[in-house]
């Protein structure tokens, strides 16, 4: 069977940048994998680190069912990284933070992939070219915060009152 290559050059850019996103995500599942983490639990783990959040929150913000926010918690609960308290004024709420260590945990693996991060850009030569790139990252994070917003604004307006 031939394989179909992209005939513009539009396209084989956009094909290449779709290669080096899902070759950046492997070595974030390998360096995650060094703490046997998946990377919904470091999502889950990144975005308490903020603060503490509801399930329903978690939920929506990781874009997946309350139910899967319950079982990607429970294995955080049984390593000891995640607390998990009821209000006591709404015993269907349930609030979620990071324990000690939880913390102590995101900030090492947050380091290791800074540090990963770091070797790759070690490749690149060119110093200027290194920190465009870290950059573009920056400004892919700012702009799906901004997509998720929108999204869950859209959401928020559907909604009965």
């Amino acid at each position: 069977m031939a394989k179909s290559t992209p005939t513009g050059v539009a396209e084989q850019i956009t094909a290449d940048a779709t290669r080096g996103v899902v070759r950046l995500s492997r070595q974030v599942e390998l360096t995650l994998g060094e703490f046997q983490l998946s990377v919904s639990q470091f999502r889950l783990l990144d975005r308490l680190s903020g603060g503490s959040a509801a399930g329903r929150n978690l939920a929506e913000w990781l874009a997946v069912k309350p139910p899967s926010i319950t079982a990607l918690v429970d294995g955080l609960v049984a390593r000891g990284l995640v607390d998990r308290t009821s209000d006591t004024s709404d015993r269907r709420r349930v609030t979620h933070e990071l324990t000690p260590d939880g913390r102590s945990l995101h900030a090492t693996v947050t380091s290791a992939l800074a540090a990963r991060l770091q070797q790759l850009l070690a490749f690149v030569g060119d110093e200027a070219r290194a920190a465009e790139m870290i950059a573009a990252l920056v400004d892919w994070n700012r702009v799906i915060d901004q997509a998720r917003d929108a999204k869950r604004a859209i959401l928020d307006a559907a909604r009965p009152s």
